[in-house]
């Protein structure tokens, strides 16, 4: 069985249970700015280079993902509007994508809901959660 996963990372941590069946998972990233610049970052130096002058940080960043796998994140949004497969949303609490959670919801897809919650720490709260708490 097919389904697409859109998250904040690519990060498999919280979603490895989903690659142990006989799922076929598609994994896809809500953030694929931050992607598309940490590959731009670990394929030129002289990029590392401005990084390190404007905010004092150098070195690689851990991307192991694939050109393809950002340029598929980038246009997620659109294309799973039209996927009639299960979606697996995986977001903050009080995120702002709930907003888009409920345009799949009206469109008649498939949307499993996962967070994160019982993982974080008291530090960890979304900033503005008063002002949205009216959403839920």
């Amino acid at each position: 069985m097919k389904v697409y996963v859109y998250k904040r990372s690519f990060s498999k941590e919280y979603i490895r249970a989903f690659y142990s069946g006989d799922l076929d998972v598609t994994l896809m990233s809500s953030a694929p700015s931050y992607h598309f610049l940490a590959k731009l970052t670990n394929s030129s130096k002289l990029i590392r280079l401005l990084r390190k002058v404007v905010t004092g940080r150098s070195g690689k960043f851990q991307a192991p993902y694939s050109w393809t796998d950002v340029l598929q994140s980038f246009f997620a949004p659109v294309f799973l509007l039209f996927v009639s497969k299960p979606i697996i949303l995986g977001m903050s609490p009080f995120s702002n994508w709930i907003y888009y959670m409920c345009l799949l919801k009206l469109l008649g897809k498939k949307i499993i809901y996962h967070n994160s919650w019982p993982y974080w720490d008291a530090l960890a709260h979304p900033k503005g959660i008063k002002m949205r708490v009216w959403t839920w």
